[in-house]
């Protein structure tokens, strides 16, 4: 049958295709001069706080929000005592962040922290700095004619 999509294979596909460009996205990070960390943790919507990330039976590893943990050495200000300024970087091959993600990101701009999403273009890796995300109240005109 033509046209038939095969999801198993498109998903296989796709979960290799984000690996790829996390990885891509770590080594650009770390040859610009940043030490990266995957990040094991995640943020509860609820109370809006950092939890540990579940373990879950399907992946061995835990899924942490955001992606990485970018420390940037700024020098010593005091003898004995580095400062670093921290970024949070999420990955996505497309750019396009889902609504629960960027209420999550929300969260950490609302702690202080910088926030940046990591993007595919023309296969060079871009970043954009994440800015407030206000929900829509989901009211669009009506297109003419209607």
């Amino acid at each position: 049958m033509e046209g038939k999509i095969d999801y198993v294979k498109q998903g296989k596909r796709n979960r290799r295709k984000g690996t790829d460009f996390e990885a891509k996205v770590r080594k650009d990070l770390e040859e610009t001069g940043y030490t990266v960390t995957r990040w094991n943790n995640q943020i509860n919507l609820e109370t809006e706080e950092i939890v540990p990330a579940k373990i879950t039976r399907f992946h061995k590893n835990t899924t942490g929000f955001p992606d990485f943990v970018a420390f940037e050495k700024l020098g010593r200000t005091t003898p004995g005592i580095r400062t670093y300024k921290v970024y949070f970087v999420e990955c996505k091959f497309n750019g396009i962040l889902s609504k629960i993600e960027k209420q999550k990101m929300n969260i950490l701009k609302k702690m202080g922290h910088y926030c940046f999403t990591a993007y595919n273009e023309n296969g060079k890796v871009r970043y954009r700095e994440f800015v407030e995300y206000k929900e829509s109240s989901g009211v669009r005109g009506k297109k003419a004619g209607d």
